[in-house]
């Protein structure tokens, strides 16, 4: 009588590669399902348009196995609006007013500069898209940008920039502890590229050691945390089941 034992027999290897195989296709699924809820919660989350292009540039699938996967989110502003910062740094937002001048005035710090006597300064950069213009000054404060005369920058940096006009006092709001008002000093700059011209709106501020006339103008609560990882992780249940997980 023939011996069927060998076709009969239970390959428990391949069964367990195939299970395996298709845990890790699960999480690969729920691992996408993750990252698209994150661009869902970021896209509800309280930051200006390129805040939320740094952050979602930030975000990736690291990891994924059988077992689980891992998101990550690189790049310090990308974490500086997930966890918040304060007076301790990244990840310690209490709400409290603190000196943000020991953070930017070191050793390190782009466009760091020093002044005769050796005072370290410098020169921070606000960028404003016409519809930030027009929440600050309103149309008024949107014409007279856009009437400025250009500041032209060679984008290959070969040329120095010539600079154009400039807003006067008056169009922005300001605060009490404030220098001038956001929109004072603002230049239209205009880029040229071999096939379009491109205006963007920028205004610098400076920062030293000694303050700039008044020394509450650095003083900042910080950046609340927005907490979109816990967001997606409280819905992290019902992205796993709708895999089968």
């Amino acid at each position: 009588m023939a011996d069927d034992s060998a076709d009969d027999r239970f390959d428990f290897a391949k069964f367990m590669q195939l299970d395996v195989s298709e845990f890790e296709r699960q999480m690969h699924d729920a691992a996408t399902l993750t990252v698209n809820q994150i661009r869902v919660e970021a896209g509800q989350a309280d930051m200006s348009a390129d805040s939320r292009r740094e952050y979602l540039a930030g975000v990736s699938v690291a990891e994924v196995s059988a077992s689980g996967y891992v998101i990550e989110l690189r790049g310090m502003l990308a974490n500086l609006l997930e966890q918040g910062f304060g007076a301790n740094g990244i990840g310690s937002y209490t709400g409290s007013l603190f000196d943000m001048r020991p953070f930017i005035l070191k050793p390190g710090t782009r466009n760091l500069r020093h002044m005769k006597d050796g005072t370290m300064y410098v020169n921070v950069p606000f960028r404003h898209a016409l519809g930030q213009l027009a929440e600050m000054g309103g149309q008024l404060a949107v014409a007279a940008a856009k009437a400025l005369s250009p500041t032209r920058t060679d984008p290959s940096h070969q040329r120095p920039t010539q600079w154009g006009g400039a807003l006067g006092p008056g169009y922005g709001p300001q605060k009490p502890h404030w220098v001038t008002d956001a929109l004072h000093g603002l230049v239209r700059q205009e880029t040229t590229y071999s096939r379009a011209v491109q205006s963007t709106y920028a205004t610098w501020r400076r920062i030293t050691e000694l303050g700039h006339g008044n020394d509450a103008a650095w003083w900042s609560k910080g950046v609340e945390p927005r907490a979109i990882f816990d967001k997606v992780l409280e819905k992290i249940d019902g992205i796993l089941a709708s895999v089968g997980l």
